[in-house]
Parts: structure tokens; sequence; C-alpha cells
């Protein structure tokens, strides 16, 4: 009886939540489908052990919350108001991890169900008649706001200090303002009244801009060009490389904290740079650049 009604409350949720899943089913059954495939068809970067990389996830944001969920699996599926959270836990758990796709983001729609079921086995530890029984449980509750601090530590450190951030603040301390920079995806934001901005998908299919004679300052990005390398190889659309840009470059510097990693080359330094000695692939301030430029006056 239960189960009946909570599959006519979901149902009646989604219908709510999602009116043109009716309303325009037509577009709803092509956009489903076409996820379908995508997530059987792979996603640079974001692919294979799907397994694997989900659980890796779950115990890096829930930890010990996830093992107590999986350790109550078990013993609540006797409980009739367990079993609900129990069921849909473990049955989307087993469907996301059939994929070729994975995504972290995938996890969210668990993790309350995750959380109430691993609160629950506190709760009836605390409750046991037994000494032993109650410690168990004020360990479990104390390993799981530990846990829980040191994540929340971890995560704040490392969104103050993110890539993209340090990036812009570099940027814009270190580079001429109406510098043509090419831009792509997920690269820092480079501010459009400042600089002379072109933005491409992937710089690396487009080895023609990363020439000094086109563009000053070049962004790739490891969620960008670099994860999806080899299908735009597959594709005939990058003839550049990291190692080619890298040899070509006269200068480059990287970030790598909070997010994927982010390179920003020097494609235009000035040529007297050399001749005066000045170590050139060190990253190049704006003030060097007026120097050297003075220099070959």
């Amino acid at each position: 009886m239960l189960l009946g009604v909570a599959f006519v409350a979901a149902l009646g949720a989604f219908v709510v939540a999602m009116p043109y899943s009716v309303l325009d089913f037509g577009a709803f059954w092509d956009g489903m489908t076409a996820e379908v495939r995508h997530y059987s068809s792979g996603h640079a970067g974001f692919e294979g052990l799907s397994a694997i990389a989900n659980m890796d996830w779950l115990m890096k944001s829930l930890g010990p919350l996830f093992l107590a969920s999986l350790l109550l699996s078990s013993a609540a599926i006797r409980s009739a108001k367990a079993i609900v959270m129990v069921a849909i836990t473990l049955s989307y758990l087993v469907m996301i991890n059939v994929p070729e796709v994975r995504f972290e983001r995938n996890l969210l729609p668990i993790i309350p169900s995750a959380v109430a079921i691993a609160a629950s086995l506190i709760a009836a530890t605390f409750a046991a008649p037994t000494l032993s029984r109650r410690r168990i449980g004020l360990g479990i509750a104390s390993a799981a706001v530990l846990f829980a601090v040191l994540v929340g530590t971890k995560a704040t450190r490392e969104l103050t200090t993110d890539s993209r951030a340090r990036a812009r603040e570099w940027i814009d301390e270190n580079v001429n303002e109406g510098s043509r920079v090419l831009v792509e995806s997920y690269s820092p934001y480079v501010d459009p009244d400042r600089f002379q901005v072109r933005t491409e998908r992937y710089a690396l299919a487009h080895p023609e801009l990363l020439q000094a004679t086109v563009t000053n300052v070049g962004i790739v990005t490891a969620a960008g060009s670099e994860r999806n390398i080899e299908q735009l190889r597959d594709d005939g659309r990058a003839t550049g490389s990291l190692e080619e840009l890298r040899r070509v470059a006269c200068s480059s510097t990287s970030f790598n904290s909070g997010s994927k990693l982010i390179t920003i080359f020097f494609l235009n330094c000035p040529a007297a740079a050399n001749e005066m000695g000045i170590n050139v692939r060190a990253p190049i301030s704006a003030s060097t650049f007026d120097f050297v430029a003075k220099l070959a006056l």
C-alpha cells in the first residue's frame, strides 16, 4: 500500500515539476532519448568505471554517513518507514552505475535519503538497550561530524583559491591592456573592455589562431581542449598540441587549485627580450613588456 502511494506521489510530483513532459511529450521524448545516447556513447573526461567513480565521490562527500547508510540498508529494510528511502537510494545508485558516462552531480538526488538513512541508524544505536551499542552510535556520529568539518574546511579553502579566480587576477595584473586574448571553454573571465577577446570552444582546434602574429595570449584549460583533444583529433578538427604550444610560446604560467588546470601562454613577447638576456620562460608582466619595448626602440 505504501509503495503504491509513494509511486503515485512521485509521478505526480514529476509532472508538476516538469509539466511539458505531458504538454509537449514529443520534445520531452527527443530530449530524453538524446541524453540516453549521450550517456551511452561517452563524454571526454567523464566516462568509464562509473561504479568506482560514484563510490569515490560519495565517500569524499558523505564519508561515515554513506557507510552508515550501507550498513542500515540490510537492517532498516524490516521497517516500513525506511523501506522507501532504502529502495530509492539503492535502486538509483545501481541505475547511475550502468551508463558509460558519469557526473558527480548525478549523485545529488540520493544525498538527502542517504543522510536520512544514516541518521536513522545513529538514532537507533543511541536508543539501544546496551551501552556498547550506544557507544557505537556515538562513534559514528562523532566521525560524521569530524568528517563534515574537514570536508567543509577543505572545500572552503579550495573555493577561496580557485584556479579561475587566481588566473583572472593574474591576467588583469600581468597582461597588457589591449592585448589579443584567445579564450576557450572553462577559461577565467577576461574583461572585453580591457582586452581584445576572441572566444572559441577549444583553442587547440584552432592552431592557426595560436600564432604570435594573430594572438598575444592564449588560454588552454584541462576541462576544455586538454580532455577533448583525442576526440578533436578523431574528428579531424585538431592539428595543434600542448607540446607544440609550449614550444612556440615564449612564456607560460599555470593555475591548478580548486578547479581544473588552467594554463596561460604568452605567444607574442618582444624579440629583444632574448637579446637582452631576459628569461622569457618566466611570466612576463606588463612592466617587463614596456621595458623591453623601450629597449627595442
